[in-house]
């Protein structure tokens, strides 16, 4: 049986959990809250929150532990998001820019969620952050200005500002995250940490085999895959921006690359290659039936930084990949160097 579901990061990084009380309602637990506080931080959809969201969860429902979290008649989650505030990031204009981000991104239409779903950790940490992001004050650093800050705007109470602080420092003592996590920017987070964000299902144009346990690629969308486990719910997975799924059976997680084109298809290449007239000896052209073969890009013999653009009537034209970059015919496209692909 799956507890929680192992992820192999990119190269050279730890293992992560991914745990799969994330996307149920009533989810709880620390590994919850800390995955979907970091997946919010690494897919760049927000500003640095200074740790805010991290505490915010322990202050208000002590990670969804605590026996009011998921009480009748509030919905609010892990996050403790008043109806009135899920209704004002709908009503936002600050927020819709964010809210087309998560739909692209996680694949969550928020035009259709509702206060209820805010009982999965995932929408209720995001409706946590899409609020930060229709309050114009800046989130201060250090948790007693944050104090006075979940105050004014989460939690309206005269003892809000010693709650926060006595929480947040016994949340910082037990986890260490406030002096130990290093500041990094939103690049340093995407090339060294989750590759991937959790999807609701969707119809797979394959099925898993029964009682199989495994890691399965969307056939249709190299940036989609899917575990499989047996008995339990099919879990869905959407690799971030600039990551695809790896082709090697062996690594089961996104790897940095672009989507790959058929390989009838115009190489997916965004700089301007440097042109070079036709050969005018002719002493290597390795375009002479491009037009029968539908193939109009050749790899250079001896040199990978370039390669042969061949038109219908079998002209060779030489263009140089980008810097950085070197060809790959088997995906007929400049890729950059270093870069593994299955």
């Amino acid at each position: 049986m799956f507890a929680a579901v192992t992820f192999l990061l990119l190269v050279g990084q730890a293992w992560s959990q991914v745990p799969d009380q994330v996307l149920v309602p009533g989810g709880t637990g620390a590994n919850a809250v800390e995955f979907v506080s970091n997946l919010i931080r690494d897919s760049c959809l927000f500003k640095d929150d200074l740790l805010f969201l991290r505490r915010l969860a322990y202050v208000a429902s002590h990670d969804g532990t605590d026996a009011n979290t998921y009480r009748a008649g509030y919905d609010g989650g892990i996050w403790q998001i008043d109806q009135d505030k899920f209704n004002q990031i709908k009503s936002s204009a600050s927020s819709t820019d964010l809210i087309g981000k998560v739909r692209s991104l996680f694949n969550i239409d928020w035009s259709t969620v509702q206060w209820s779903d805010l009982r999965k950790p995932l929408y209720s940490g995001l409706a946590a952050a899409l609020y930060l992001s229709t309050i114009t004050e800046s989130l201060p650093q250090g948790v007693e200005n944050q104090g006075s800050f979940y105050k004014k705007y989460f939690r309206d109470d005269p003892h809000s500002p010693h709650n926060f602080y006595t929480a947040s420092k016994q949340l910082d003592s037990r986890t260490r995250s406030a002096s130990s996590a290093a500041p990094v920017s939103c690049l340093d987070a995407l090339s060294g940490r989750t590759a991937y964000l959790v999807l609701n299902p969707y119809t797979l144009t394959v099925s898993c085999p029964a009682g199989s346990v495994a890691y399965m690629p969307d056939t249709t969308d190299q940036t989609k895959f899917v575990l499989c486990r047996a008995s339990l719910p099919t879990l869905f997975f959407q690799c971030l921006p600039h990551y695809i799924y790896s082709r090697d059976p062996n690594v089961n997680s996104c790897v940095r690359g672009e989507v790959i084109p058929p390989t009838t298809a115009r190489p997916l290449v965004t700089e301007k290659p440097v042109p070079h007239p036709t050969m005018p000896d002719h002493s290597f052209n390795p375009c002479g039936n491009s037009d029968r073969d539908r193939i109009f890009y050749r790899a250079h013999p001896t040199d990978v930084h370039k390669y042969y653009h061949c038109d219908e009537v079998g002209n060779a034209f030489l263009k140089v990949c980008p810097d950085g970059k070197l060809w790959h015919q088997e995906y007929l496209q400049c890729l950059p160097q270093g870069l593994l692909i299955g």
